[in-house]
């Protein structure tokens, strides 16, 4: 289903994004990654095979002044796989919270995102053929308080609204719109266990090949809790 599809993965450098752009190019895709550096791990010889199908664009998140330039426009043009693997934390109470750091939490997690659906959406809806993945907070599938990272956590919550309003109103275009939110995947608390990104790789993929689910928002987080 995925085999000569293109797929954009925001994120794609590192971390989960990379796991996702690896499953990927075994499944045949044309595979388009935006970070800092090129991963080193394709230019081994292990992937030699799929050197003409990876492709990168340099960009820099370190703001929210991000230019959609014409050479970023035509990189993400003709976009069949959608994978937003991007979104800048903070672990902060509100009122210690700065003007700029509200800036660039909601640019980059919710409003950057939301700017690229609104892009990437027409494309898909004329080919019939859709596949997205946003990766949002923990247990931000619905309304919660949390202690320290209100902020961050407001965002993705914003994010799972777009998951399910996409899911609802262009499924009959054969477009899915899928969250995976989830746990600790380095650094966790006392007692919380770490979520592997090869497990949220594989996860991503399961969605992506699925033309049957869609609004679904994935906890996988081992049963953290924001309150525990």
């Amino acid at each position: 289903m995925l085999e000569g599809k293109k797929a954009l993965i925001i994120g794609g450098t590192g971390g989960t994004g990379l796991e996702i752009a690896k499953l990927l190019l075994k499944e045949n895709c044309s595979v388009y990654i935006t970070g800092r550096h090129f991963p080193e791990i394709f230019t081994t010889e292990k992937w030699q095979d799929f050197k003409n199908k990876i492709h990168f664009f340099h960009t820099d998140f370190s703001s929210h002044n991000f230019s959609f330039t014409e050479e970023f426009n035509a990189f993400i043009k003709d976009t069949n796989i959608f994978c937003y693997c991007f979104g800048p934390f903070l672990q902060k109470p509100i009122h210690l919270t700065t003007e700029n750091e509200w800036r660039y939490l909601s640019f980059y997690n919710t409003t950057f995102p939301g700017i690229l659906l609104s892009k990437l959406l027409p494309f898909m809806i004329d080919t019939s053929f859709g596949r997205i993945i946003f990766f949002g907070g923990t247990r931000t599938e619905s309304v919660k308080a949390y202690k320290t990272n209100a902020p961050y956590a407001a965002c993705k919550t914003a994010l799972s609204v777009l998951v399910k309003s996409t899911a609802a109103h262009y499924s009959q275009h054969n477009i899915t719109c899928n969250g995976i939110l989830p746990g600790f995947t380095d650094n966790p608390p006392q007692n919380t266990k770490v979520t592997a990104r090869e497990f949220l790789a594989s996860q991503a993929l399961y969605l992506l090949k699925s033309s049957e689910l869609s609004g679904v928002l994935l906890n996988a987080d081992r049963g953290w809790s924001p309150l525990s």
